[in-house]
């Protein structure tokens, strides 16, 4: 590698971390002594950064930029693989004859598409992609109703609360945008929140779809769920070797962890 190539690298790799240490409040000054650097490298640095919408430029220093959601449809091409290991895992759970909850979620979509063809099932859903995966096919399908809510196409509000007090689900599976061993489900708004709470705390078993990804978020919204005594954790064996310390506080939390093998896109005839 080159002279130059390595200085671009050292310079890419200080830009990422500063992405995390401008959360700490810290001035120019002090970031420009903790990566011994000039304060005019961290000005150009931080300039950079924010014309990307990585971070937000304040007087004297900067600040994490906003979180951004993301729309379903581009969710559903991201970490599609594990999605499905994940959701293969998932539906193994669920008995014949089953009230199943589907949250909103491109993770609990893929759910909702391995269970749509058991006529035995009741779904039951505020998601608008689990609601059109299991559209044509036999499972019983109950669309709550509400305001749809965008990027995520969710529905909530009081209607769709209302519409859960009629329903008693045996089983739920609940999508995030972030987990924490300790603060639970990290949500973009309080209502989702909200809604989450209530389907962990009154359905007696439910389960979190968390990729690997969702794991290693840093910029977080700022509303948290939190986790109910009977919720579980499904996640991607990349999470088992990456995020390894995440998901043994779980478990020491009393919350059961199922690592899902992968098993997408294998030859036939292949073990997992």
């Amino acid at each position: 590698m080159s002279q130059t190539d390595t200085s671009r690298a050292g310079t890419t790799r200080r830009r990422e971390q500063l992405v995390n240490m401008v959360e700490q409040n810290r001035s120019v000054d002090d970031l420009a002594v903790a990566f011994g650097v000039s304060p005019s490298t961290i000005r150009r640095d931080l300039a950079t950064l924010a014309a990307a919408s990585r971070i937000l430029r304040t007087l004297g220093g900067a600040v994490a930029a906003p979180r951004v959601e993301v729309s379903w449809h581009d969710k559903a091409t991201a970490q599609a693989d594990a999605k499905q290991d994940i959701a293969a895992q998932a539906a193994a759970l669920v008995p014949d004859g089953a009230v199943v909850f589907l949250d909103a979620g491109t993770s609990v979509a893929a759910v909702a598409a391995k269970l749509a063809d058991n006529p035995t099932l009741t779904l039951v859903t505020n998601g608008l992609s689990a609601a059109v995966a299991a559209a044509d096919a036999q499972a019983t399908l109950i669309v709550l109703g509400g305001r749809l809510r965008r990027p995520n196409a969710g529905f909530t509000g009081v209607l769709t609360n209302y519409a859960l007090d009629l329903v008693h689900p045996q089983i739920a599976f609940l999508g995030c945008d972030g987990i924490d061993p300790e603060l639970g489900l990290n949500c973009p708004d309080i209502e989702l929140a909200s809604a989450k709470q209530n389907m962990m705390q009154r359905c007696p078993s439910s389960w979190i779809l968390a990729d690997h990804t969702k794991f290693a978020r840093t910029e977080l919204f700022a509303y948290w769920a939190k986790l109910s005594s009977a919720t579980g954790v499904i996640t991607d064996s990349v999470t088992a070797t990456s995020q390894a310390g995440q998901l043994d506080a779980l478990r020491a939390n009393k919350h059961a962890v199922i690592v899902a093998p992968y098993i997408t896109n294998q030859p036939a005839g292949s073990t997992a």
